[in-house]
This record gives C-alpha cells, sequence and structure tokens, in this order.
C-alpha cells in the first residue's frame, strides 16, 4: 500500500471518528444542561415551598386549577357572572384596571361575552357600595361583588 493511499485511509476515519465525536459531545452537553436546569428548577420550587401547589395543579381537576390560576375568590366571581350574565351580552369590570392580568384573564373565562367601554352589564369585583348612573342593581354575589345592569 502507498503512503499516500494509507494517509487517505487515516483521514477518512479520522473524519468518521470526528462527526461521531461531535454527535456524542452535542448530546451529552444537552443532557447535563437538562439534569442542571431540572436541579434549579425543582430545588427553587421545594425552597419556596411551591413544590405542594405544584403538585396540587398537576393533579386537580378543571375547577381546581382554574381556582389556583385565578385566585379562589376571583374564579368564584366569574363562575357567578358566567351563571347569570347572557352569553350573547357587552360588560365592563368595575375594580379591575383594563391592563391587569385579572381582567384579561376574566375575558378569556367569559367569553363569548364581550367586554367593551359602553356596556350592558358592568361587574363589580371587591368594591363594596359601587355605583353608575344609568345602572341598577341585578345580582350579587356579596357585597363586594356583584351586577349592574344598563336600565
Amino acid at each position: 500500500m502507498a503512503a499516500s493511499e494509507v494517509k487517505n485511509r487515516h483521514r477518512h476515519h479520522f473524519s468518521i471518528l470526528r462527526k461521531h465525536a461531535e454527535k456524542w459531545f452535542l448530546t451529552l452537553f444537552f443532557l447535563i444542561w437538562c439534569i442542571l436546569w431540572l436541579n434549579f428548577v425543582a430545588r427553587d420550587l421545594y425552597r419556596k415551598g411551591l413544590l405542594d401547589e405544584y403538585k396540587v395543579l398537576a393533579k386537580g381537576d378543571y375547577e381546581e386549577k382554574h381556582a389556583i390560576t385565578y385566585g379562589e375568590r376571583f374564579y368564584e366571581f366569574l363562575k357567578f357572572v358566567k351563571n347569570n350574565v347572557p352569553e350573547e351580552t357587552f360588560y365592563d369590570f368595575a375594580g379591575l384596571d383594563d391592563v391587569s392580568l385579572d381582567s384579561r384573564r376574566g375575558v378569556y373565562y367569559l367569553y363569548p361575552r364581550t367586554k367593551i367601554k359602553h356596556p350592558i352589564y358592568v361587574l363589580v369585583y371587591e368594591k363594596p357600595g359601587y355605583t353608575k348612573d344609568g345602572f341598577a342593581h341585578y345580582a350579587a354575589l356579596d357585597n363586594g361583588r356583584f351586577i349592574l345592569k344598563r336600565r
């Protein structure tokens, strides 16, 4: 065998080994990264005492998951609204900022009802004694959570 032929054969074998080494290195790197990431997430959840809450969230049914993510009082109010306000209607919130997360969650949960500035219903959340001109008391969950309807 000529020297150049041996040299070419070694180059070929080396290139194959190099490709396999790169593949294994990337796989090993990704695996180590995943293990470290899971360790940091789990440790953080354990330290902050959130692990039990996430277990409940993972195992809970539809109602329990909404109660945890929306907050029990707000979710109870949204269910009350959904049962007392027709689907094809217009509403607005009182007691929630338009850009708040609770407002966005409420819009999502109450769909197909539509949130607008000049509504038929005003959904009052945590504002005891709230009144609005041209609206009358329609239904109440408690003193701070109730619905007003346009007269």
